[in-house]
């Protein structure tokens, strides 16, 4: 931005209100009063908002630029004496001018060039990175309080962190672990690092140390976080399981409520009106009752859910159920009505009506991976606007051990 002259509260909120939405804003710190002496560029809007990168304008041999305005609220210098850039005259037309003004353009593509490799940086982050990219004391007679660093567009770029991973980790409860976390930083800058997801006892030192006594059996996604000084940031992502201790697996067995349906009820299962079923038009497979999603011939949604508590330390995690698929449709290409089975946010499958069958099918699927997680388990039928599919559940388990 290349405008202003004094101080003006409103121009100043503004600035700060677009920045504070994430906009990274180049200020021209100005160029002096009407005399082209400098000025303090404290006194300026909105070259003195905070916020803002605001530049001062250097010449050829890195000396500032007799006119550009200084101070503490400077932020970097710029080339900005005899530029040749575009002009407004014509599509084609150039002119070569100075002042802050054509300092300022340099500062923004250095911001576009870091954005480019670090899009997700706040302004905050970019404006730290051309000022810690910078090179300092060379610019000649910066002024009262200006800081003397001029504009490295190298150090812009962007330059990459990368967080080694460990590997997959596993430990006991009441067992002391450590775990030392290693990156690097394509400038050589100093890493600080933090982390999410850790099991409840351990925690994670600035210089990656993770350490601590594990109390909760589980199984946790841990992701671990370095950061440079610049904002530049990589991660990592891996499973840290916790066994209980003396080993074992926590709670073996069947871990489904209600699993043949027969209390005639849904609970502890959570399922759409209807669904809980003893109709003989779709036999369950042992007993009496069953779960039957849609099969009404009409647009419906039909859903089947539970929430379980998975244990840690097993070897065997196997979630079944059996399936019977009655459908009115014809098409042997086009899946109109669907079921959906997930844990959690993952999807385990996905069946239609060209999966109808004569009989029930045994469905199974490894629940390893969600160890010492709770989690819901949930069926969704849909069903379009015509020709019935009936999606029949009975005999579900999920066996540990």
């Amino acid at each position: 931005m290349s405008l202003g002259g004094g101080a003006d509260t409103a121009l100043d909120n503004a600035v700060s209100n677009s920045i504070n939405s994430g906009v990274t804003y180049g200020i021209a710190a100005g160029n002096g009063d009407i005399l082209g002496n400098p000025q303090n560029a404290c006194n300026t809007s909105p070259a003195r908002v905070p916020a803002a990168i605001t530049v001062g304008a250097t010449q050829i041999n890195d000396a500032k630029a007799s006119f550009s305005n200084i101070g503490t609220c400077l932020d970097i210098f710029a080339p900005g004496v005899n530029i040749t850039s575009s002009w407004k005259t014509s599509d084609t037309a150039t002119n070569t001018i100075s002042g802050t003004s054509m300092a300022t353009p340099h500062v923004v593509g250095g911001a576009a060039l870091y954005l480019s490799t670090n899009p997700t940086a706040t302004p905050q982050q970019v404006r730290d990175n051309l000022v810690n990219a910078a090179t300092t004391g060379v610019v000649t007679n910066p002024g009262t309080g200006s800081p003397n660093k001029l504009l490295f567009v190298g150090g812009a770029t962007g330059n990459t962190v990368t967080v080694n991973n460990p590997g997959n980790r596993t430990g006991t409860v009441g067992t002391a672990t450590s775990l030392q976390m290693t990156g690097s930083d394509s400038a050589g800058r100093t890493l600080t690092y933090s982390a999410t997801g850790l099991p409840p006892g351990l925690t994670i030192t600035s210089g990656g140390l993770i350490s601590g006594t594990p109390t909760t059996a589980g199984t946790y996604t841990v992701t671990v976080t370095a950061t440079d000084s610049t904002g530049a940031s990589g991660s990592t992502t891996f499973t840290w399981t916790i066994n209980p201790a003396g080993g074992g697996c926590a709670s073996p067995g069947q871990k489904l409520g209600n699993p043949g349906f027969e209390t005639g009820i849904a609970a502890p299962w959570s399922a759409t009106a209807g669904v809980i079923d003893n109709s003989t038009a779709e036999p369950a497979r042992t007993g009496s009752w069953k779960a039957w999603l849609d099969g009404y011939g009409t647009t419906h949604t039909d859903t089947l859910s539970q929430t379980l508590a998975i244990p840690s330390g097993c070897t065997t995690y196997i979630l079944s159920f059996w399936l019977h698929i009655d459908t009115a449709e014809t098409t042997t290409t086009i899946a109109y009505d669907k079921l959906t089975v997930k844990v959690g946010t993952t999807t385990l499958a996905t069946y239609s009506n060209l999966n109808k069958n004569a009989g029930y099918v045994q469905k199974s699927f490894n629940l390893g991976a969600f160890a010492g997680q709770t989690v819901t388990l949930k069926f969704t039928g849909t069903e379009d606007v015509s020709l019935q599919t009936s999606f029949v559940i009975d005999d579900t388990a999920l066996n540990v051990s």
